[in-house]
C-alpha cells in the first residue's frame, strides 16, 4: 500500500520565486501536504516539510530527506515539476 503519510521529505523555495513568480510556486506545491513551513532569512527561502506521492518512503522515527524541485519550461510556459532527492537524507529535519 502507497501510504502518503509515510512519503515526507523537504524542500526550499526561494522568496524570489513566490514573491515574482507566484505560478511557479504553485506548480512546486502541487499535490503537496504541507505540514510545516519555516522562513529562513538567512537564506530569504522557505523550507518546506511536506508529504507528496513522489517521495520515497520514510520509516517511522526516521528524518525526512531533502529533496531539490525541478520546474521545466517549454517556450516560455511552465509544464511539469519534478522532485529529485539530495544526497543521503541524513539532514536532521523530522517529520513530525
Amino acid at each position: 500500500m502507497n501510504d502518503l503519510r509515510k512519503r515526507a521529505g523537504w524542500f526550499e523555495i526561494s522568496w524570489f520565486i513566490i514573491e515574482r513568480e507566484p505560478e511557479t510556486a504553485r506548480l512546486a506545491l502541487a499535490g503537496c501536504v504541507v505540514i510545516r513551513a519555516e522562513m529562513l532569512i538567512h537564506t530569504a527561502s522557505v523550507r518546506y516539510v511536506a508529504l507528496h506521492e513522489d517521495f520515497d518512503v520514510v520509516e517511522d522515527h526516521y528524518c525526512a530527506p531533502q529533496y531539490e524541485c525541478q520546474i521545466m519550461r517549454h517556450e516560455g510556459m511552465l509544464c511539469t515539476r519534478s522532485f529529485v532527492r539530495v544526497g543521503d537524507g541524513k539532514t536532521p529535519v523530522p517529520v513530525s
